[in-house]
């Protein structure tokens, strides 16, 4: 962890985030499944994004199966929008899946930076909150209340199954990756 040497770094894509966080580099790439870009992003105070499904090329990258596929970790979101711009503006041919990948938006990834969230709709599920520590749900809390101010639109949700997650994601990954690694083990 690039402000505490005894604390976290992160997931499986730890070394990227923190040759960003360290300056080595303005952004680089890793692999996320359940978090492996998002989390050590976010520990490491730089930004993350696990790109939709289909949007970044997997030619070449090794990740087999639906739940892992590659991304940007960078120093800003501007640098993530230029990423993607470079990486996911057109179709792969050795990839059919970025063939399906929704267009990018008018103007680049970047176009709307800066635009604000009015309008924008945040679901929440009060019922994930029910674990987390006081601090931190009082600054998530405090953070909602910031974008309800701006214009976005807080909405009740339910998500039964998002305690599950983890559990469904590791028993997908596992044998999707030994489906596709089967030559190897014949």
């Amino acid at each position: 962890n690039v402000f505490d040497p005894g604390r976290a770094a992160g997931g499986s894509s730890t070394g990227s985030a923190v040759a960003v966080a360290l300056g080595i580099c303005p952004f680089a790439t890793g692999g996320d499944g359940g978090g492996s870009i998002r989390i050590p992003s976010a520990l490491n105070g730089i930004f993350g994004i696990k790109p939709t499904f289909g949007r970044v090329s997997r030619f070449g990258d090794g990740f087999q199966g639906s739940v892992a596929h590659p991304g940007p970790v960078a120093s800003s979101t501007a640098d993530l929008a230029l990423f993607l711009d470079v990486v996911a503006s057109e179709a792969d041919a050795n990839d059919p899946l970025t063939a399906i990948a929704p267009p990018p938006p008018e103007g680049g990834f970047g176009a709307l930076l800066g635009a604000g969230v009015k309008g924008l709709r945040i679901g929440i599920d009060e019922e994930e909150w029910a674990d987390a520590a006081e601090p931190i749900v009082k600054a998530c809390r405090e953070a909602l209340a910031a974008l309800e101010r701006e214009g976005a639109e807080l909405v009740k949700v339910r998500m039964p199954l998002a305690r599950h997650a983890a559990a469904i994601g590791y028993l997908t990954i596992g044998p999707e990756a030994l489906a596709g690694f089967r030559h190897h083990w014949l």
